[in-house]
């Protein structure tokens, strides 16, 4: 499964916070650290979701999201995942917009696109429910 990482608080904080001066210098909309690292003592790596400001198709959204994963993980000397929010799955990005905020230059965009997220999984909870009455 791969090295396990373990950060005191303190710490934690300071790589957080070295991972959220470099995005904001690299000019992401805005950027949040979810999963593991937040709340296990230890964890695969750390990750983040960006929303970049920019468009681009799938193909470069990937690349961009392996060369800000190379350049965070340097930073933070440990394995960090970058997901890019811009065309994300509903559930991913309802997943990763539940984490701390670490750089947020557009609040209105990330509140709505945190609250279509969560209207989608109500809609897809009540279908569920829908289908199983029927059976």
């Amino acid at each position: 499964m791969g090295k396990r990482y373990s950060l005191p608080g303190k710490e934690r904080d300071a790589v957080i916070e070295r991972i959220r001066k470099t995005l904001e210098e690299r000019g992401v909309v805005f950027a949040v650290v979810f999963g593991g690292a937040l709340d296990k003592a230890a964890f695969h790596g750390i990750d983040v979701g960006v929303y970049a400001g920019f468009e681009a198709d799938s193909v470069s959204f990937a690349l961009y999201a392996e060369e800000l994963s190379a350049k965070l993980t340097r930073v933070a000397g440990i394995p960090v995942d970058v997901v890019i929010l811009n065309h994300a799955p509903m559930w991913l990005r309802y997943r990763a917009l539940k984490g701390v905020v670490i750089v947020d230059r557009d609040p209105v965009l990330r509140v709505s696109l945190k609250l279509a997220a969560i209207d989608n999984i109500l809609l897809k909870a009540r279908r569920w429910e829908e289908t199983r009455q029927l059976d």
